[in-house]
């Protein structure tokens, strides 16, 4: 009985121990593990989703679109939320047979373990799988499966516009061009989704869930016309490939406002594939390639020098051909010796001279301030990421070197984009006013509201009109007798320079290779277009031939397209109609050779000399008109020498009667050789001459 009793009070005291131990044990997890436990069961049955929102699309000027998103969906699993065997085999079954994966392939990740041989928190079953397919699989409502939005980005052109657009990569980051620079108003927000889970991995249907909406990204709309940028993209692809160039580029640009119609840089990409391309071409553009503008900066640097009243249109000097900096020779590309000359001469000739005779009017430090006006040496601020300023040089890299003083003056030794070039160029010859270059009309959100539209100067002017009104003229004249004559625009009176300089490479520069460009406008009296070439390395020797026809192309196409009224008749009967060059020919002579080779041609003459020292040249009204400019022989500044060939002795003779010029005849008959070339010499002295 008493032992009995005995071991009825140990059992109790047993029990009481065991309950005190359990109580004890209630008591510490509630007071010093409850919030560690809570959060292993959030981890456990809560999960978040994250929910992608669509990217925003880029529409072109009349709404086409050039860059959009569509939704894919991507498949995943949380190992550590399935608790059972059987739980993970229905997971595996099923996402084996929607997804069309092998078994065994689901099962390891769906069974995946850490090395301490725990559960993982996540796998990645499939990527982007039809919305259909993920529809099926959602419905099952198992919460250990993810599925979550991965937008794919498409480009319905293809190349076109490339070079502006950039691309979005295969992990939904942006990568280059506008996709890049308006990343903040493309990507939208994300949202996300808060489930309960049970044991099984199923969303508890009245358990704990949070929704948060995707905000989709912003709509952007561009100036660009997607008609006009596959014409600048085909010419350009045209030109790289019958010059066997390595790069091309153009601008096409609205020069009221600095509105761009089309840009573009070949070699190019396909954003829908980029892998297959070499990464360079993915920021190549016409706002990060840098290079020497050549002679295409002249119109530049004039209008700058003459609107600081450092120069007027009235300014002469002397071009002998070349012309001496710091003891070396500088000389045209033509080395002629033209005598007294001007402003208009300079962009006809194209002539090196004249640009540094406009230099030395300036000290350093004035070239430099109105290089900085004309917008030259710094970012115009369009919106792409990466643009360049160029190489620009500080007043006391001038003083310090008085060659690159000179040299700047006709686009040597100084840097541009061609963005930045047809920009500066635009508002020489657009009245005068300041523009600010932009892709980007405007941005939308989904509601319509207007987030970002550009900010255009509102007539302030960076050239006087009459300063715009003279450079122009020069440029016209220079698309009928200068080296933009075979790139007329038939129905259209239009302006324009050529420009070629040596190609520069690792700061040197290479010898026969060239950047051959040509830069204009159109129409004449009320520009709507800008158009600059820029082509590196041509199988070609000047601009003219390097980058005229490409310009010419796209901007007759420009026109027509923006079917702006022809200011005057058709020229293409008259194209087969070559001017001969007379110059340094007697007045007589002159007109002999033009009614020889032109039919129905007008000769005016220009001055009261015999020797013709320029011509230019009109059609108006089914004519075609010829002035000849003439110098006497000699005058107060110098000789003017034309070619003699074919006269006698007694003509010569007669013609040299009057002046001090010491004639040396050798032989008999009619003239055969002319030691002294012609052209202008300040100072001759013996003057050879051969009979036969």
């Amino acid at each position: 009985m008493n032992q009995s009793r005995q071991r009825l009070v140990f059992m109790a005291y047993v029990v009481i121990a065991v309950f005190i131990l359990l109580l004890g044990r209630y008591f510490w997890v509630q007071a010093f593990r409850a919030e560690d436990l809570q959060q292993k069961v959030v981890v456990q049955r809560v999960k978040k989703l994250v929910e992608q929102p669509e990217r925003g699309r880029i529409v072109d000027k009349n709404g086409d679109v050039l860059a959009f998103s569509l939704m894919s969906k991507n498949i995943a699993v949380y190992p550590n939320l399935l608790k059972t065997k059987k739980s993970k085999e229905t997971v595996a079954k099923l996402l084996s047979k929607e997804l069309d994966l092998p078994y065994k392939e689901v099962w390891a990740k769906v069974n995946a373990k850490d090395s301490k041989g725990n559960p993982l928190m996540w796998q990645s079953i499939k990527r982007r799988v039809d919305v259909d397919v993920a529809k099926r699989i959602q419905d099952k409502h198992y919460g250990a499966i993810e599925i979550v939005n991965e937008p794919k980005r498409y480009y319905p052109n293809g190349k076109t516009g490339a070079s502006i657009l950039g691309m979005v990569n295969q992990n939904g980051e942006a990568n280059a061009g506008l996709e890049i620079a308006l990343d903040s108003y493309l990507k939208g927000v994300p949202g996300y989704r808060v489930a309960e889970t049970d044991s099984k991995g199923k969303v508890i249907p009245i358990g704990y869930e949070n929704v948060s909406t995707p905000l989709n990204g912003q709509t952007v709309t561009l100036t660009t016309d997607t008609y006009l940028q596959q014409v600048v993209e085909d010419a350009l692809v045209k030109t790289q490939k019958d010059l066997n160039a390595t790069k091309v580029h153009a601008v096409l640009m609205n020069p009221k406002d600095g509105s761009i119609l089309a840009m573009a840089s070949t070699p190019s990409f396909d954003p829908n594939n980029y892998s297959k391309y070499p990464v360079s071409s993915w920021s190549l553009n016409p706002a990060t390639y840098v290079y020497e503008p050549g002679s295409t900066f002249k119109p530049v640097y004039m209008a700058m020098a003459m609107d600081a009243g450092h120069i007027t249109k009235d300014f002469t000097y002397n071009d002998g051909g070349s012309i001496s900096v710091n003891g070396t020779s500088i000389r045209n590309w033509d080395g002629i010796n033209h005598g007294p000359s001007n402003l208009r001469d300079v962009i006809l000739r194209s002539s090196n001279v004249g640009m540094i005779n406009i230099s030395r009017t300036m000290t350093s430090k004035q070239i430099v301030s109105g290089l900085k006006k004309a917008g030259i040496g710094q970012t115009t601020g369009v919106e792409l990421t990466g643009e360049e300023r160029g190489l620009f040089p500080t007043p006391k890299q001038l003083d310090d070197d008085p060659i690159r003083k000179a040299t700047v003056s006709f686009g040597q030794g100084i840097s541009v984009t061609p963005l930045q070039l047809v920009s500066a160029f635009s508002q020489v010859i657009n009245g005068g006013y300041k523009i600010q270059p932009h892709l980007v009309d405007n941005i939308k959100d989904q509601f319509g509201n207007i987030t970002y539209q550009t900010e255009e100067p509102k007539n302030q002017r960076v050239y006087k009109k009459s300063t715009s009104d003279t450079i122009k003229g020069y440029l016209n004249a220079n698309m009928h007798e200068g080296s933009g004559k075979t790139a007329q625009i038939d129905g259209y009176e239009a302006g324009g320079k050529t420009g070629s300089a040596w190609f520069v490479e690792n700061g040197r520069y290479v010898r026969g290779e060239i950047i051959g460009s040509f830069m204009g406008f159109a129409p004449l009296d009320n520009p709507q277009v800008s158009l600059l070439v820029v082509v590196e390395k041509p199988d070609a020797e000047f601009g003219s031939t390097a980058a005229g026809p490409a310009w010419q192309e796209i901007m007759t196409e420009t026109l027509r397209y923006l079917s702006l009224k022809k200011q005057k008749e058709s020229q293409k009967a008259k194209e087969t109609v070559k001017v001969p060059d007379v110059r340094w020919m007697l007045v007589d002579d002159a007109k002999d050779v033009l009614a020889d080779k032109a039919k129905d041609v007008n000769v005016k003459v220009e001055g009261k000399g015999n020797v013709v020292t320029d011509r230019y040249y009109r059609y108006d009204k089914n004519e075609l008109t010829v002035t000849l400019v003439t110098k006497k022989l000699q005058d107060k500044t110098g000789y003017y020498i034309p070619s003699l060939t074919g006269k006698t002795k007694d003509e010569i003779n007669k013609l040299f009667k009057g002046t001090n010029v010491s004639v040396v005849e050798h032989g008999v008959g009619t003239l055969t050789q002319q030691v002294t070339a012609p052209g202008y010499y300040k100072k001759l002295n013996d003057f050879v001459l051969w009979y036969q």
